[in-house]
């Protein structure tokens, strides 16, 4: 299994505000390109909302996994395990990485 480009990320966006693009910061590579045009007509504020959002994906999941290991480190008794939440969060992280369900 591969690993995604290692964060943080960082977004730019065209002087239009119909282009922006996501960047990993540690090694300049483009993750991805948004345009206005696809998938469909976009307007600048979704673009910019959803290049954030993919901005903040390597930082959302270190901070989810942080908190699953930390939940069930203190889960003595195997309530949390078993709480939506957790499968939830379990279920995201897998989802991130590629792992199977």
């Amino acid at each position: 299994m591969s690993t995604h480009t290692a964060g943080p990320w960082f977004v730019t966006t065209d002087h239009t505000g119909k282009v922006a693009t996501v960047y990993a910061d540690s090694e300049g590579a483009r993750v991805c390109t948004f345009l206005g045009a696809v998938p469909r007509n976009l307007g600048p504020d979704s673009i910019a909302a959803n290049a954030r959002l993919i901005a903040a994906a390597p930082d959302l999941l270190d901070a989810l996994k942080a908190i699953v290991k930390s939940l069930a480190d203190q889960d003595d008794e195997g309530l949390i395990e078993h709480a939506q939440p957790m499968i939830d969060a379990r279920a995201a992280i897998k989802k991130a990485t590629g792992e199977p369900a």
